[in-house]
């Protein structure tokens, strides 16, 4: 899996997670943007219990293509 294509899992996770707590589609901006904000969080905490070189690069740029999307 690229790190594209993490980042648009993880977001897709956390808005179908939101979309089915109560969101509709008005609601669908602020839906958006918790759902990059939990993502972004995520990434970061996996990124602080992994060490080494290759696996944290790998989620820096998960982080990056979710800062894209």
């Amino acid at each position: 899996m690229t790190p594209k294509e993490k980042a648009e899992q993880l977001v897709h996770t956390y808005r179908m997670l939101f979309m089915d707590v109560g969101g509709d589609y008005g609601e669908e901006i602020l839906v958006s943007v918790l759902s990059k904000q939990c993502a972004l969080i995520a990434v970061k905490e996996i990124r602080y219990t992994h060490y080494d070189a290759i696996t944290t690069m790998w989620w820096n740029d998960v982080e990056q293509e979710i800062n894209k999307l």
